[in-house]
């Protein structure tokens, strides 16, 4: 459930929402999801590979990309 919410939460701090309003320390969460991707548990992959992708892929930049290349 934790992951979940920190997934959601970096969704939408990359969108910018809480852009303003709260500081993310990036390398604490990186190593706390570092270590739940270290469980073999589907329960516990999953939302850590979603919360680590959160962190790590920018929508926004991707679409931008997209629109600069001609995709």
């Amino acid at each position: 459930m934790a992951l979940n919410t920190l997934a959601g939460v970096l969704e939408y701090y990359n969108a910018g929402i809480y852009k303003d309003i709260i500081e993310i320390p990036l390398s604490k969460i990186f190593f706390v999801i570092r270590i739940a991707m270290d469980e073999n548990k589907l329960i516990l992959l999953e939302p850590a590979l979603r919360a680590m992708r959160n962190l790590l892929f920018n929508k926004i930049d991707e679409a931008c990309l997209d629109a600069l290349l001609g995709f």
